[in-house]
């Protein structure tokens, strides 16, 4: 039989080092589904009043807990460099209690004071996104050479249902309501959207009525919500607005909406939105327009027409722009995970992306009668970690403080039967974040949780098999490794599947060197 002993030791970290006493209480977890990665408590003894005072969490004070394992054949250790995100001082027992957290913490905690475009320029590389987010946040922070994951940011994956939006060509599908001159040209300094723009002079007796400017004629069906984003610029300061008028098939009008007024100031472009415009029934075509004050010459490029979830916001890269009041981690995620990636910080400070192949170096095992202390299998088809199918629900505020919304929904398969929505209040980046959580579900709906003796090598993410009395093999990956602190303990949860003892699965090394045939196995 195997004896070992464990301790654990801490420091705050600073220069000097001050060692602390570790009562043993508390525990450090590792979670692969959650960010910080790596949380944990900490119980200590009052220390000095100095370095009392320096484990203020405001201050960005961090500790380094050491766990370390004794057997016949040496010591191993292991270590965790985390933030301290708050302590409290017990009078009565005299033991201050800190609670930690790994640097996602930390990114969580920072958003910019203005509106921040620097990533638009990186949209080539997630990477450059990232370490740019990292560095502002957490100077030398970045991600390390490996998994070399990237992405470029293409962030619109939608078409516009206006054909000619820019008249890179021609005038065709453009006219004006008003009397007026009509040209199309382009303009020597390129507009937001590209180069060409459509032009019209109005005459000022028409003010009584305003101007339009419209594209008709473009197919659409009762039912649907549409949202119209424009391009404005005018000759002089105005108030301007875009709608969409809904047309049936005898060319009758049978509904329209309008977008809210925007200040539009002399000779600067503005962005202007119609969102969420439903169609009525009889619906055929729509006609997008653009509205405003007459006695003007006026420019409009209608960059974008879409329906139902296919929305976008001010601009085309605007899932890129760091807005004020949004945090370090919350900006990110929406890129990351719609590249199909996680954004992960460990014990080390180690940043890395990983993808849904990514496993940690290593593997666990727990084996009934072995290193067992105790286990429990559970299966739920009521888990909200489990789905076939996802409907990712983004939402924002666009141009001309509109409200905005896009859906990205993806299923399995055609026939799926557990739907999970989520909510993220941010731009639309375009699809993917929801074909991302189907597949992360997969496996899912069974959870085994075992309690066995420490391995200092456990982590989140690696494979795992599991025994236990009465229940067939389990194998599958760690989702969460919790160290108790106070007992010579590990405790794993895992999604796992049932492993027949004679599976493919369970085979050593590679199935290319197994010899003879795959039939002879």
């Amino acid at each position: 039989m195997t004896i070992q002993t464990d301790s654990v030791r801490a420091w705050l970290i600073g220069t000097p080092d001050v060692e602390l006493t570790v009562k043993r209480a508390g525990d450090l977890s590792l979670d692969q589904g959650r960010a910080p990665h790596v949380q944990g408590t900490l119980t200590i003894a009052r220390p000095t009043l100095a370095t009392l005072t320096a484990l203020d969490p405001r201050l960005g004070a961090r500790v380094r807990v050491t766990k370390a394992i004794t057997t016949a054949t040496g010591t191993a250790s292991r270590s965790f460099d985390l933030g301290i995100r708050s302590r409290a001082l017990s009078q009565r027992s005299a033991v201050v209690v800190l609670e930690l957290a790994s640097d996602e913490a930390l990114l969580d905690d920072w958003a910019p004071l203005a509106l921040d475009a620097s990533c638009v320029a990186k949209a080539g590389s997630l990477r450059q996104v990232v370490n740019y987010v990292l560095g502002k946040v957490i100077p030398g922070a970045a991600l390390a050479a490996s998994p070399a994951l990237d992405a470029q940011m293409t962030m619109l994956d939608v078409d516009n249902l206006v054909a000619n939006p820019s008249v890179e060509v021609d005038t065709s599908g453009w006219a004006t309501w008003s009397a007026g001159s009509v040209s199309s040209a382009r303009l020597v300094a390129a507009t937001p959207e590209g180069a060409a723009f459509y032009r019209c002079t109005f005459n000022a007796a028409q003010s009584a009525v305003g101007y339009g400017i419209y594209a008709a004629g473009i197919p659409a069906r009762p039912g649907t919500s549409y949202t119209s984003s424009i391009w404005v610029r005018s000759s002089k300061a105005q108030t301007v607005r875009c709608g969409i008028e809904f047309i049936s098939s005898t060319s009758t009008a049978v509904g329209s909406a309008v977008g809210p007024s925007v200040a539009v100031p002399a000779d600067v472009w503005v962005r202007i939105a119609c969102a969420d415009a439903l169609a009525p029934a009889g619906t055929a075509t729509i006609t997008t327009t653009v509205y405003g004050d007459a006695g003007a010459v006026a420019w409009a490029n209608f960059d974008r027409l879409d329906a139902d979830g296919l929305r976008v916001g001010p601009t085309a890269s605007e899932p890129l722009v760091w807005k004020p009041g949004v945090s370090g981690l919350e900006f990110l995620s929406t890129l990351v995970q719609k590249a199909g990636y996680r954004l992960v910080c460990d014990e080390s400070r180690t940043w890395t992306l990983r993808d849904a192949t990514y496993t940690a170096p290593g593997s666990v095992t727990v084996a009934y009668g072995v290193n067992l202390i105790e286990g429990d299998d559970t299966l739920s088809r009521d888990d909200e970690t489990w789905m076939d199918a996802a409907i990712c629900r983004y939402r924002w505020t666009g141009a001309g403080g509109a409200s905005m919304e896009a859906i990205d929904a993806y299923s399995l398969t055609g026939s799926y039967t557990s739907a999970q929505t989520i909510d993220i209040s941010a731009p639309y980046p375009g699809p993917g974040r929801a074909m991302y959580a189907v597949q992360r579900a997969q496996g899912r709906g069974r959870e085994v949780t075992a309690t066995r003796i420490t391995d200092l090598t456990a982590n989140a993410e690696q494979p795992i098999e599991i025994t236990l009395d009465g229940a067939p093999i389990q194998t599958g990956v760690a989702q969460s490794v919790r160290f108790d602190l106070a007992r010579d303990e590990i405790t794993v949860t895992a999604r796992t599947v049932d492993t027949p003892i004679g599976a493919i699965d369970r085979l050593a090394g590679t199935i290319d060197a197994l010899p003879g045939t795959i039939d002879a196995l």
